[in-house]
């Protein structure tokens, strides 16, 4: 199953896009599922979400996400390339891993990065927490925006002048901030408060695709 996650814009009050979410098959826990699957198994999974995608055939913004493993591998960016359109946005879902690179690989992550935005191609950063600001802080790659971490928000939110500075902070590497778990609106206001201009999370109704063949072939 295919789900569209909205993305709601604080200054325009409307959907702004949607994030592109996938359930694993019946039987299996997800974050097990996904933190297993090989750079190949996601870009396997990343052309079948875009293939879904295009059938919609409309004018919305799509986020994608895929790991530092996948976008430090030259060769299958240089494969998806031709598959992303102008209304897909790019996620790096995995920061923690950006520290684990090697040097080499960290300038080829760096170059593959640059490669998709020269072709259009918006770049955020995922499930930014205030123990990756550092790391995040240090690269020489400048995203479009940035998502602060579901679980960092609720922990933020209970002193919400900790919250605002660390949306502050995020405001300092992009213009861009979204802030993710927005389950009800004393959260959205909390969020929308201390300064994020986008917010996400299951106070908006996702949108739900049935495809059964999603994961056919997107095991390590």
């Amino acid at each position: 199953m295919l789900r569209l996650q909205p993305i709601y814009s604080v200054t325009k009050r409307i959907i702004h896009g949607y994030e592109v979410l996938s359930g694993p098959l019946p039987a299996q826990d997800c974050e097990t599922f996904f933190s297993s699957l090989s750079a190949a198994s996601h870009q396997t999974l990343l052309v079948q979400q875009l293939n879904i995608i295009k059938q919609r055939n409309d004018y919305s913004r799509y986020y994608l996400n895929l790991p530092v493993a996948l976008l430090s591998d030259m060769f299958a960016i240089e494969q998806l390339l031709p598959e992303l359109h102008n209304n897909i946005i790019i996620e790096l879902q995995d920061p923690e891993n950006i520290s684990r690179l090697s040097p080499s690989a960290a300038r080829v992550l760096n170059h593959n990065l640059n490669l998709i935005r020269a072709n259009d191609i918006p770049i955020w950063l995922d499930d930014i927490a205030p123990a990756l600001f550092d790391d995040v802080s240090s690269l020489l790659f400048k995203f479009d925006g940035i998502k602060i971490d579901k679980h960092a928000f609720w922990t933020l939110s209970e002193t919400p002048e900790h919250l605002r500075q660390f949306i502050y902070d995020c405001h300092t590497l992009t213009q861009n901030v979204t802030v993710e778990g927005i389950e009800n609106i004393q959260q959205q206001r909390v969020a929308t408060r201390c300064g994020a201009n986008f917010l996400q999370g299951f106070l908006w109704p996702e949108i739900h695709i049935q495809h059964p063949y999603l994961f056919t072939y997107c095991y390590p």
